[in-house]
C-alpha cells in the first residue's frame, strides 16, 4: 500500500513469518525499493502485540541485534546493503513455535523525470496469491493533467513511445487533485502470467497542471518545502561533447550498444546545437578540431564516424577528461549555451595517470568554468564510485548502465534526463524575510532540465512571518529569468480526502529527506577527510533523530524476554544479559583486519602464515620487517599438504581446482576449493558453499561463534569477505577467507591463514608448517634492472646444508584481509629447500579415516547383521558419537534368554537351564482401556501384524542374495502395503485436487531396500522433439564423472558411455558452426576416487557461445554478457535472442536456456550432500532440431550419425547383452559391446535402463583426444 502526499510517497510492506520448530530460527528477506528510499520504520507483531524498531548507527545497531539472537529472541534488523543500492536486507530471527508479522515502511521523494513523477512497487511473491492487492492514492497541490498505470514489467528499459495501460489497473478521480489506483489480479490472471504468479514493477506515472510561474510552497510546522516546475520555456542551445571509452574492454556487445545510444543522441540534435566526439583508449583524438553545427548533413557524417569506431588498447581517462574540459574552455560563446560533456567508460584507468585521486583532482582544476560532466560507468568493471565523484565534483549526475539488452536505451534514456536545459545558473532567494528562513537545503543549481523539478526545503524560525517572498533567477534562452512568489503562511488548504492531521510534520520529514541525500552527496566528492567525516556526522544526527536507515545507520527492534515488563530502549539492557550458552560470547569482529599472530618463539623462526590463490603464500618471520612470499605450481585436482602436526593432532589440507583461466605460461591458474582440516577425531570440510563440522553443516552466513567440542567455530566479515575462525583451544587458531567470483574470475575459492602457531610443535611439517623448525634471515643486496631491492633469503635446518634463495622486494595481496603488502618474493625457490617439491602434496585430501560416520557403507553393514542374526546402526559423526556407540552396546550385549521360539505352546533356554513360560488368553476379552471408546481398537491388532510383518519382510529383502527370492519377498511386502496403506520404501502417496489436477507426493526415504528404484520426485524434463530419421540422436546429457546418455530414434532405450577426464580438461559438448552454439564444459576435482584409484571428475562450469553472445554457468553463478543471472529466480530472462528461465525439478535448479531456432538445452546444478565433495552441473540437449548435420562434440556427433543396437542374450551377471552398430560416412562400421544397466538421467536423476558401452563409444572418433579442447572459450 501506498500513500503518496505532494510528491512525498510512503510504502508499506508486510510479510509474515511461521517457525513451528522448538528452536529459534534466522529467515533473511531481500526487499527491494526505489534507489532513492529511505526505510523509515520497522516493525514486528507477535503474539497480538506490537514491537517497533529503533534507528542506530550500523555498529551500535549490530550489537543490540546480535545480543538478542545470542538469548534466542525474536529480533529483525534492516540495513542497507552496500552492493546493490536499490535492495535492504531483512534478517529476523524467529523464536521457537512463534508467528511474526513485520512491516517494512519506507518514503522517498518523487523525482520527476521526462515530464512525469514515477513511483515504483517492485512485485515478486513467487507464488500464486489468493488476495493480491496494491492500492495507491495520489493527493497533489494542483490538479492532476495525467495518470497512468503502464503493464507490469522487468527492470529492462522500455522505449517511451509504447504506450499500453494495466489493464487490470483501476483508477479512480475522488477529485481533480487525486487519484486512486487499485491492482487486484485474480489467480487466473496470476497464472496467465507464470505458474509462480506475478512478478516485476508495478508503476504509477502521473503529472500535475503547470505554469511559467516560480512554483509551489507547502508549509506546516514551520517547514516549508518549495516545487519548481515551470512549463512552456524554451530549451538553451547546447554544446555537447561525447566522450567515449572505445579500449579493448569494449569490444563487442558493449560497443555496438553505445553506437547505437550515439547514433540515437545525434538524431536528436536540434538546429544550432553544436558537438564534438572525443574517443579515447590508450591514445585520444576528437573527430573534428573545433564544435560542429548541427545540420542534415553535419549529422550524417558524424554518424558515419561513429559507426566505424573500432575498440582496442588500454584506458586513459586522466588525459580524456582532460582534454574535454579544456576543449569546451575555448568554445566561443559558451556562457550563453548549455554545456553537455557526456562522459562513458567501462573500466578502470589503466594508461596515462591510472592513481584516482590525482585524476579527480586533475579534473577540477582543468574544468575551470564549472562545466557538468555527466558521467555513466558501462557495466561490473567500471569503478562507479570513482564515476560518482567525477560527476559530483563536476556539477553532474552520474548513473550505472548494467550489461543487458537494455543497455542502448539506458545510455540514451540518461543522455535524454540531463541534455535540455532551459534555464541554467539557477539560484532560489528568499527576499525580505530572508533572516527568518534557515537550515535551507541547496539553493543554487547548475541549471534546470526540461521535464524535471528542483525542491528546496527549509524552516522559518519567526512565527510571526505571515508570507513568505522568494524569487527564481536564471539564464534562459531569451536572456535573464526572473520568477516570484508570495505565499500565504495561513493557507492550510489540505486536499478534502484526508483529515489536516495526516500532513503533520510531512515538510519537516521532506526537508530532512532532502538535507540528507544531499550531505550523502557532498561527502563523496569530498576530499578532505576532515570535512568529508564532519558532514557524514550532520548526515547521521539527522538520519537518527527522524528514523531513516541510511547508509549510516540501522535499524533493529527486539521481543523483550518475558520477564522484562518493558520493551528494549536501550543498548544495555540488551548487552549486559547473559546469553543461554555457559560459555563466554567472543563478540563478531566487524569489518577491520586480522589480528596478527602471537609472535613467541626465537627469531627467524615463522609466528603466522597464509596460502591464498594460484597458489601463493606469505610467512611471517620473527625479525624480518617484511614477510616471505612464495608460489607453488599445482594441478586441478591435487591436494596440498599445508600443515601437519602429530602432537596436536591438527592436519590441514587444500584441494585444489581449476580457474580455466591461464598465466603468461600457458599454464592453468589453479585456487584451493576445499579445505580439509582433521584434529583429534574431528573433521571439518570447508568449501565455498558450505562448512561441516563432524557431518553437522554450520553455515557462512552465520553471525555468532558455535562452541563445539573441542574447537570454537566464528564467522566474520573482513573487507566484504567472509572469513571462518576457528580456535583449537590448544594456543592453535587458523583462518579461512572465502571469495566468491566477480567480474572475470570463473571460481570461488578458499584462502587458508595461520593466526596462532603458538601450541604447533616444531615437529609440523607442510607448507606452513615447515617455518616452524627453519631459521630464515635476509640480507639486502641493492637493486636490480626494475629498480626492485634484491635480498639474499638464507634458511638454516639442522642437519641440512644452509640454503640462499635470491628474492626482491614486490606488493602481494595477503592471505586474508586482501591488503597489499611488500614482501620478499622467493618464486619456487622455498618450495625447493625440501627434499623434494612433491613432499607438499598428498594423495587423498583425508588423512586420516574414520570407521563409521559417512565413509562406511551402512547397506552393506546391515547386511553382514541381518545375514549373521544381527542388529546394525548408522553411528553419526557427531560430538555424541561416543554415547552412540555405548548406547548401542549397552542395547544388545544384555541378553537374559538366548535361542528364544514362539511355538504357541513350549520353550526356551535360560541362565538356569530351559526355561518355559505359559499363558491362556480368553478371546472372547474385550476389556478395553476405559480412555477411549472401544471402536478404536477395530483392526488394531491387525494393523500391528501388518506392520510387523512388513518390517521383517523388508528386513529379509537385504540380507537375501538370490534375486528370485528377494523379489518375492518384496513381492508380499508390496502387496501387505498397498492393502493396509502403508507408505514403506516400496509405495508412494498421492493426494490430488480434482479441479485443479494438481498432485503432491510424500516418500519414504528408502533406507531398508537398497536396490528399489526411488519414486520420482517433482517433475521431470520432457522428451525432445523427436524429429530426424531412425537411428540419429533426438536429445543428450552429460552427467557427473562424467557420463553422457544418448536417446536414439527406434532404440527403446538410450546409448549410456563414460569418459574420463582429469581436473582442469575442458570437454567439448557440442560444436555446430551453422546455429553458432558452441558448449564447453571444464571439470574439476571431487577429491574422491574410484575403484582403479583414479579421481572421480565432474562438470564445474559451462560456457556456451552463441552469436556474439557468451553465457558462463557454474553452480554459484551465472553470467550472461557480463550481466549476472541467479540461480534463484523463479521467472524467465528475455535477453537477446536467448530466453533462460530457472525450474526445479527433483529439488534441484535447472538451468533452461531457449536460442530461439529450436533448440533447447537444460543445465542441473547438484549441490554436494553426504559423502559428496563437490558442487557439479549436467547439461542435456532438449530439442536439438535446429542443430545441423555437421555437429561435433561429445553430444554433437550422433546428429550424423547412424546407431542401432541388436540384441545377443545374457552375460554371466544374467545382464542382457547387446551389439551396437554405429554407421558414419566415410567411415567403417563400428561394433560396441554393451549391455542394459540402470543409469541415471542425467538432468531429472531418474533411473533408467539404458544400453551401457563403456568408452568404446568414444573411440569411434580418430582419437578421444577430439573432444577435449584447450580452452574453454574455444570457438
Amino acid at each position: 500500500m501506498s500513500d503518496i502526499r505532494f510528491r512525498f510517497a510512503t510504502t508499506l510492506v508486510t510479510s509474515k513469518v511461521a517457525n513451528p520448530a522448538n528452536t529459534s530460527q534466522e529467515v533473511r528477506f531481500d526487499v527491494t525499493l526505489p534507489n532513492e528510499a529511505f526505510i523509515s520504520d520497522f516493525q514486528m507483531e507477535i503474539g497480538g502485540k506490537i514491537y517497533p524498531g529503533e534507528v542506530n548507527e550500523k555498529v551500535a545497531a549490530q550489537k543490540k541485534y546480535d545480543a538478542a539472537k545470542k538469548k534466542g529472541q525474536s529480533a529483525g534488523q534492516v540495513k542497507q546493503k552496500p552492493r546493490n543500492t536499490n535492495r535492504f536486507s531483512v534478517e529476523v530471527n524467529v523464536g521457537a513455535q512463534e508467528k511474526v508479522v513485520f512491516n517494512l515502511t519506507y518514503q522517498e521523494l518523487l523525482k520527476r523525470k521526462r515530464g512525469s513523477y514515477e513511483h515504483v512497487i517492485y512485485i515478486n511473491p513467487k507464488q500464486i496469491v489468493a488476495d493480491f492487492q496494491i492500492h495507491v492514492s495520489i493527493e497533489e497541490s494542483r490538479e492532476l493533467t495525467e495518470v497512468r498505470v503502464p503493464p507490469i514489467r522487468n527492470e529492462l528499459e522500455q522505449k517511451l513511445e509504447i504506450k499500453a495501460g494495466n489493464t487490470l489497473a483501476v483508477v479512480s478521480r475522488p477529485t481533480s487533485k487525486s487519484a486512486r489506483i487499485s491492482y487486484s489480479p485474480s489467480e487466473a490472471d496470476q497464472r496467465q502470467n507464470s505458474e509462480r504468479g506475478i512478478s516485476g514493477l508495478f508503476i504509477v506515472e502521473y503529472d500535475i497542471d503547470r505554469k511559467t510561474n516560480a512554483g509551489d510552497v507547502m508549509v506546516v510546522d514551520g517547514y516549508f518545502v518549495h516545487f519548481f516546475a515551470p512549463s512552456d520555456m524554451e530549451e538553451i542551445p547546447k554544446d555537447v561533447l561525447l566522450i567515449l571509452d572505445v579500449s579493448g574492454s569494449m569490444y563487442g556487445t558493449k560497443l555496438k550498444q553505445m553506437k547505437d545510444a550515439v547514433l540515437g543522441i545525434l538524431s536528436d540534435l536540434h538546429e544550432g546545437d553544436r558537438f564534438n566526439i572525443l574517443k579515447f583508449s590508450s591514445s585520444l583524438s576528437f573527430y573534428k578540431e573545433s564544435s560542429v553545427t548541427a545540420n542534415t548533413k553535419t549529422v550524417k557524417e558524424a554518424k558515419r564516424y561513429v559507426k566505424n569506431m573500432v575498440a582496442t588498447g588500454g584506458t586513459n581517462i586522466n588525459s580524456a577528461l582532460l582534454d574535454g574540459s579544456n576543449f569546451l574552455n575555448k568554445a566561443e560563446n559558451f556562457r550563453e549555451r548549455a554545456q553537455v560533456i557526456f562522459f562513458l567508460t567501462d573500466g578502470q584507468p589503466s594508461s596515462g595517470e591510472t592513481n584516482l585521486n590525482k585524476i579527480l583532482e586533475n579534473v577540477r582544476i582543468a574544468n575551470s568554468n564549472a562545466f557538468p560532466i555527466y558521467s555513466l560507468a558501462f557495466g561490473q568493471g567500471a569503478d562507479y564510485n570513482f564515476i560518482k565523484k567525477v560527476a559530483i565534483q563536476n556539477n553532474g549526475l552520474s548513473r550505472k548502465i548494467y550489461e543487458d539488452s537494455d543497455a542502448t536505451l539506458q545510455i540514451k534514456g540518461f543522455y535524454d534526463e540531463v541534455s535540455a536545459a532551459v534555464l541554467k545558473d539557477v539560484s532560489f532567494k528568499y527576499l525580505n524575510n530572508a533572516s527568518s528562513v534557515q537550515n535551507l537545503t541547496k539553493i543554487s543549481f547548475h541549471s534546470y532540465l526540461l521535464g524535471s523539478e528542483i525542491v528546496v526545503a527549509g524552516k522559518i524560525e519567526n512565527k510571526d512571518v505571515k508570507v513568505l517572498d522568494l524569487s527564481v533567477e536564471g539564464l534562459g534562452s531569451q536572456g535573464t529569468v526572473e520568477l516570484s512568489l508570495s505565499a500565504d503562511l495561513d493557507d492550510n488548504s489540505f486536499p478534502e480526502l484526508t483529515k489536516p492531521g495526516d500532513y503533520v510534520k510531512i515538510t519537516e520529514k521532506i526537508w530532512a529527506y532532502l538535507t540528507i541525500k544531499q550531505l550523502l552527496e557532498k561527502s563523496v566528492g569530498e576530499t578532505d577527510p576532515t570535512v568529508k567525516e564532519d558532514i557524514k556526522k550532520q548526515a547521521l544526527e539527522l538520519s537518527l533523530k527522524y528514523k531513516f536507515v541510511t547508509p549510516l545507520t540501522s535499524m533493529v527492534v527486539v521481543k523483550p524476554e518475558k520477564k522484562e515488563t518493558s520493551s528494549v530502549d536501550e543498548e544495555d539492557d540488551v548487552a549486559d544479559s547473559k546469553p543461554p550458552n555457559p560459555l563466554p560470547v567472543k563478540p563478531p569482529t566487524q569489518g577491520g583486519s586480522l589480528p596478527l599472530s602471537f609472535n613467541r618463539g626465537p627469531p627467524g623462526t615463522s609466528y603466522g602464515g597464509g596460502a591464498g590463490g594460484d597458489p601463493h603464500f606469505m610467512i611471517r618471520i620473527r625479525g624480518m620487517e617484511y614477510p616471505l612470499c612464495f608460489d607453488l605450481h599445482a594441478n586441478p585436482g591435487d591436494v596440498l599438504r599445508i600443515l601437519a602436526n602429530k602432537e596436536s593432532g591438527i592436519f590441514i589440507n587444500a584441494g585444489i581446482v581449476p580457474s580455466f583461466k591461464f598465466d603468461a605460461h600457458h599454464r592453468m591458474k589453479t585456487f584451493m576449493g576445499e579445505i580439509v582440516i582433521l584434529f583429534k577425531s574431528h573433521v571439518m570440510k570447508v568449501t565455498p558453499t558450505k562448512i561441516v563440522f563432524d557431518g553437522a553443516e554450520l553455515f557462512w552466513g552465520d553471525e555468532n561463534p558455535y562452541f563445539l567440542k573441542d574447537v570454537t567455530v566464528e564467522v566474520v566479515t573482513i573487507k566484504r569477505c567472509r572469513v571462518l575462525r576457528l580456535d583449537f583451544g590448544n594456543s592453535v587458531q587458523v583462518a579461512i577467507k572465502r571469495t566468491i567470483a566477480y567480474g572475470n574470475m570463473t571460481v570461488d575459492y578458499l584462502n587458508v591463514y595461520i593466526e596462532n602457531e603458538a601450541g604447533l610443535s616444531e615437529n609440523s611439517s607442510g607448507i606452513l608448517g615447515q617455518f616452524l623448525h627453519r631459521h630464515v634471515t635476509v640480507h639486502q643486496r641493492g637493486t636490480n634492472r626494475k629498480n626492485q631491492i634484491v635480498g639474499d633469503i638464507l634458511i638454516e635446518e639442522a642437519g641440512m646444508p644452509t640454503k640462499h634463495v635470491r628474492s626482491f622486494l614486490k606488493e602481494k595481496p595477503d592471505e586474508v584481509t586482501g591488503n597489499l603488502e611488500l614482501c620478499w618474493n622467493a618464486h619456487n625457490g622455498i618450495t625447493k629447500t625440501a627434499e623434494s617439491v612433491q613432499h607438499f602434496f598428498v594423495d587423498d585430501i583425508m588423512e586420516i579415516k574414520c570407521s563409521f560416520g559417512q565413509g562406511a557403507d551402512y547397506n552393506f553393514i546391515k547386511k553382514v547383521a541381518i545375514q549373521n542374526n544381527g542388529l546394525s546402526r548408522k553411528i553419526y559423526e557427531d560430538s555424541d558419537a561416543t554415547l552412540q556407540i555405548k548406547g548401542f552396546y549397552d542395547e544388545v550385549s544384555a541378553a537374559v534368554l538366548k535361542d528364544v521360539s514362539f511355538k504357541y505352546l513350549k520353550q526356551g533356554l535360560g541362565s538356569q537351564g530351559t526355561v518355559e513360560l505359559s499363558l491362556s488368553a480368553d478371546l472372547d476379552d474385550n476389556s478395553f482401556p476405559e480412555l477411549t471408546k472401544p471402536g478404536d481398537y477395530v483392526k488394531i491388532t491387525g494393523k500391528i501384524w501388518a506392520y510387523l510383518t512388513i518390517k521383517q519382510l523388508l528386513e529379509k529383502s537385504v540380507g537375501e542374495t538370490d534375486p528370485t527370492v528377494k523379489e518375492d519377498i518384496k513381492k508380499q511386502a508390496l502387496e501387505l502395503s498397498l492393502k493396509y496403506k502403508f507408505v514403506t520404501p516400496l509405495t508412494s502417496m498421492v493426494v490430488v485436487k480434482p479441479e485443479k489436477n494438481e498432485t503432491s507426493s510424500v516418500d519414504e526415504e528408502d533406507d531398508a531396500v537398497a536396490d528399489s528404484k526411488p519414486p520420482p520426485q517433482g517433475g521431470s524434463l520432457p522428451l525432445s522433439y523427436n524429429r530426424g530419421p531412425p537411428g540419429t540422436s533426438y536429445g543428450g546429457g552429460a552427467g557427473g564423472d562424467p557420463h553422457f546418455m544418448i536417446r536414439i530414434r527406434g532404440m527403446e532405450y538410450p546409448l549410456c558411455f563414460d569418459l574420463h577426464a582429469n581436473p582442469g580438461d575442458v570437454l567439448r559438448i557440442l560444436a555446430d558452426q551453422e546455429s553458432g552454439i558452441f558448449i564447453n564444459a571444464g571439470i574439476v576435482p571431487s577429491f574422491k576416487f574410484d575403484t582403479h584409484h583414479r579421481m572421480k571428475t565432474f562438470m564445474g562450469e559451462i560456457v556456451i557461445l552463441f552469436k556474439s553472445h557468451v553465457m558462463k554457468v557454474t553452480p554459484t553463478k551465472i553470467v550472461f554478457d557480463g550481466a549476472e543471472l541467479f540461480w534463484g529466480d523463479e521467472n524467465p530472462y528475455f535477453l537477446n535472442d536467448v530466453t533462460v528461465e530457472v525450474v526445479t525439478i527433483k529439488r534441484c535448479r535447472v538451468l533452461r536456456i531457449d536460442f530461439g531456432n529450436d533448440v533447447q538445452i537444460a543445465i542441473k546444478r547438484t549441490i554436494a550432500y553426504g559423502n559428496m565433495a563437490v558442487d557439479y552441473l549436467n547439461v542435456y540437449i532438449e530439442n536439438e532440431a535446429g542443430l545441423s548435420e555437421n555437429s561435433s562434440g561429445m553430444l554433437g556427433q550422433f546428429l550424423h550419425r547412424h546407431v542401432t543396437v541388436h540384441q545377443r542374450g545374457t552375460n554371466r551377471k544374467n545382464q542382457i547383452v547387446g551389439d551396437i552398430l554405429i554407421e558414419e560416412a566415410g567411415m567403417p562400421t563400428k561394433h560396441v559391446r554393451s549391455y542394459l544397466k540402470e543409469k541415471p538421467d542425467e538432468v531429472t536423476g531418474n533411473l533408467e535402463l539404458c544400453w551401457n558401452a563403456h568408452n568404446g563409444i568414444t573411440k569411434t572418433a580418430k582419437s578421444v583426444q577430439h573432444f577435449f579442447v584447450d580452452d574453454i572459450m574455444e570457438m
